[in-house]
């Protein structure tokens, strides 16, 4: 917005507190609750709107943390948090984001509470180079800004405003990576789940329930053999979910590869081919990608550089197609990319002598 159109101003005056208390030998209680008083006004120049309000707000954060064991720890957390809106919900006037979105708003200064509470549980085996973790988290928020969205063929118009309507979120990830000694080889696989309920509105019609949700798995390996070649694999697979009342589900998954070998050919001098493959939901009619790239490198035995070859984009296909869906629309973009290229060079260190006969770093390639 521009200065002489809207104005605003936030003022506060708080308490904040701080506890840090041990429990026994193996528990420690932290805790920093506040109190805060806030001033708002938001001035609208051009209409000569005028918003004022205050606001008084009790803010905690608190966390216990348990050791289990020799190598794992607990955590049980807790925040309540009631804070202004952000500054671009405010200014009442149209504002062309791009091409084909206007945005506006319907201005308020009610607070925006939320609400988490998790709980985590580590354990790091170092010297074993063992590492478990998982995590579960929810969150409870209220005084949102929504967005009436109103679609037509020339322009997409949103007009956020306030709704005490609430907006849950659930998480729940966890990971574990294991050394194998014999295999010289290091094993993870991770798990990521989210969900989300919310509402929102669109072309002036009534509030809608929505759900989204997203599931992750991966996992890989990656060896650390005593000889000159070494390997290393990460996978992962992704799905997502989407369902508004009243709409059709939306629907979506991928895989991702990566791999990567690692050769040592001479004491100076290595190879390393990566090869990354993307395999998108076929419904859509996207194709699978593969990018093979091949970097050869050889140091220098009496010069401080190093000569190098690169080939890059070598099997993969001339463009990629996004699949952008909504609630409320489909946006399919191409991306064209740049054709398979090889690279020969050279690297070159040397010292320079500064005005002083001191010696500056310099680089040539």
């Amino acid at each position: 917005s521009q200065p002489d159109v809207f104005d605003y101003s936030r003022h506060g005056v708080g308490v904040l507190g701080i506890i840090n208390h041990p429990i026994g030998k193996r528990a420690t209680l932290q805790a920093l609750p506040e109190g805060r008083y806030f001033f708002q006004k938001a001035q609208n120049h051009a209409t000569n709107e005028v918003l004022e309000a205050t606001a008084f707000a009790w803010n905690a954060r608190i966390r216990m943390e348990w050791a289990i064991g020799e190598f794992g720890k607990l955590m049980v957390r807790a925040v309540k948090n009631s804070v202004p809106a952000a500054s671009q919900y405010l200014y009442r006037a149209q504002v062309l984001a791009d091409t084909r979105t206007a945005i506006s708003n319907i201005p308020s200064l009610a607070l925006q509470n939320q609400w988490q509470a998790g709980i985590d549980f580590r354990r790091d085996d170092l010297s074993n180079q063992r590492n478990q973790s998982i995590s579960a988290g929810f969150q409870l928020s209220d005084n949102n800004f929504l967005a009436v969205q109103e679609v037509d063929s020339l322009i997409t118009s949103l007009t956020f405003f306030q709704s005490p309507a609430k907006k849950k979120a659930f998480n729940l990830n966890g990971s574990h990576s294991f050394l194998v000694y014999r295999l010289s080889t290091l094993f993870t696989f991770g798990l990521n789940t989210s969900a989300v309920w919310f509402v929102n509105q669109m072309n002036e019609g009534i509030l809608s329930q929505t759900f989204s949700s997203s599931y992750q798995v991966h996992s890989g390996w990656n060896t650390a053999f005593d000889g000159p070649v070494n390997f290393r694999l990460q996978a992962t697979w992704a799905y997502y979910f989407a369902k508004q009342v009243g709409l059709p589900a939306i629907r979506n998954q991928f895989m991702r590869t990566e791999f990567i070998a690692f050769f040592q050919i001479t004491p100076n001098g290595f190879l390393r081919l990566t090869n990354q493959a993307l395999f998108p939901q076929e419904s859509v009619g996207l194709w699978n990608q593969n990018f093979f790239d091949v970097h050869m490198e050889y140091r220098l035995p009496t010069y401080d550089g190093a000569l190098f070859l690169l080939a890059r984009n070598i099997f993969n296909r001339s463009h990629f197609l996004q699949v952008h869906t909504t609630e409320f629309s489909r946006t399919v973009v191409s991306t064209r990319l740049f054709d398979p290229y090889l690279v020969v060079g050279m690297n070159l260190s040397f010292p320079l002598k500064g005005p002083r006969g001191k010696a500056l770093g310099a680089e040539a390639e």
